[in-house]
């Protein structure tokens, strides 16, 4: 019995574990920054949360739709039971890919171990977790064209200034979904895979920009630009992304958020914040910051010197 699925949306917003176990009656799973923090599990509800932002090392954890995938192929569903039927109130605060490609895996648990599912889900779990800097040579020109073809509600949301976390979000999800069905089942489409930037500064190796598609930071990279603060406009909101393509150079995005609410005077509900390869401006009400402020601010928040390496062999 395929399990049943209820979509609940909360727009642009994040809340604690804790928070999230005693808002929940019954199973309750949350993806991708709904709940902050680690991915945590109790088996009181149950309640589930599978995330990859604050609190951890993105290129060392598993993408959102990555780590749903796992907890189905492990029993999820064995667990989560109301009245003995498999099923879970399902919490969002946005659409992306990511997060549309989760939902679709917690829901299709017959499907997990079809080629073109697990190709899907590792494409995307790849570039999601990289920023979408990078994506495997296994991705060539014209599968890269069909998930753009997949994903491509969410990018016309985001393309037309509507926000991934504004409301509506179970519908984009829906639409979402109906595309990786008839790509799994082989009547999917596909549409050029596109994305270019104007550069708006620069200061040391960050180099703050516009970006257009949504493959736009797989072009930065190829043009040697591996840190960017990203503006962009969303209604009325402007919002700001940080994100580089290394855990191992460039600025301190840790550092970057916490001077970040500083400057802004955010409250505890809408903060700058992330994980250590991207991040950005409170969800909900974007940023009042200059863009050549926050720009010095990201540059300035370079990792600390370096220690002096101990000796591989002591003397003698």
């Amino acid at each position: 019995m395929p399990p049943l699925i209820r979509l609940v949306e909360h727009p642009g917003e994040t809340v604690t574990f804790a928070e999230f176990c005693a808002q929940t009656d019954g199973p309750g799973i949350a993806v991708d920054g709904y709940v902050s923090g680690p991915s945590a599990w109790s088996k009181d509800g149950p309640h589930a949360s599978f995330n990859h932002h604050e609190g951890g090392r993105r290129l060392f954890t598993r993408a959102t739709c990555e780590q749903a995938r796992l907890a189905v192929a492990h029993g999820l569903w064995d667990q989560m039971l109301h009245d003995g039927v498999p099923g879970a109130e399902v919490h969002v605060n946005d659409a992306d890919p990511d997060v549309c490609t989760a939902v679709y895996v917690l829901g299709h648990p017959e499907r997990l171990d079809d080629v073109a599912v697990e190709r899907l889900v590792a494409a995307e779990g790849i570039i999601d977790t990289t920023a979408a800097f990078w994506c495997p040579p296994s991705v060539d020109a014209d599968f890269l064209a069909a998930l753009a073809w997949v994903y491509e509600p969410c990018f016309d949301a985001r393309a037309a200034g509507r926000a991934a976390d504004a409301p509506g979000l179970p519908a984009l999800i829906e639409a979402v979904i109906e595309r990786i069905e008839a790509h799994v089942d082989g009547r999917g489409g596909s549409r050029p895979a596109w994305g270019d930037f104007e550069e708006r500064g620069r200061r040391g190796g960050v180099v703050a920009v516009v970006e257009h598609g949504p493959y736009a930071r797989m072009a930065l990279r190829r043009a040697g630009i591996h840190a960017v603060v990203a503006e962009r406009r969303a209604g009325p909101c402007r919002h700001i992304t940080l994100a580089k393509a290394s855990p191992f150079a460039g600025p301190d995005l840790d550092r970057a958020y916490g001077r970040l609410n500083e400057l802004e005077r955010c409250g505890p509900d809408q903060r700058w914040g992330g994980s250590d390869l991207v991040g950005g401006s409170p969800r909900r009400m974007g940023t009042a910051l200059p863009l050549d402020e926050i720009l010095a601010v990201v540059a300035d928040c370079a990792f600390g010197p370096r220690r002096p390496r101990p000796a591989l062999f002591g003397p003698g």
